[in-house]
């Protein structure tokens, strides 16, 4: 059967590949990226997996509370990259 939605978001993320975290490291593609967000409390995908390099998979199956909660951290750590 055809599916009727997915809650998934696929954010392009470009802009900040090649950026430096805090402690100095440069985030060379979407697999840097998604684990420089995991040290910062967000767990995302790289688009790369699914053939989307550059880009984020996010889920929104979660709480809207969850939701305010990661979008906050989300937005402070891509606000401290250098």
């Amino acid at each position: 059967p055809k599916p009727e939605g997915a809650f998934y978001l696929f954010p392009d993320a470009r802009a900040y590949l090649g950026r430096a975290t805090p402690a100095g490291q440069r985030l060379a593609d979407d697999v840097a990226l998604a684990a420089y967000l995991l040290d910062n409390g967000v767990a995302v995908v790289p688009g790369s997996g699914f053939g989307m390099p550059g880009f984020l998979r996010l889920s929104y199956a979660t709480s809207d509370d969850n939701l305010r909660i990661a979008a906050e951290r989300m937005a402070h750590a891509l606000n401290n990259l250098g």
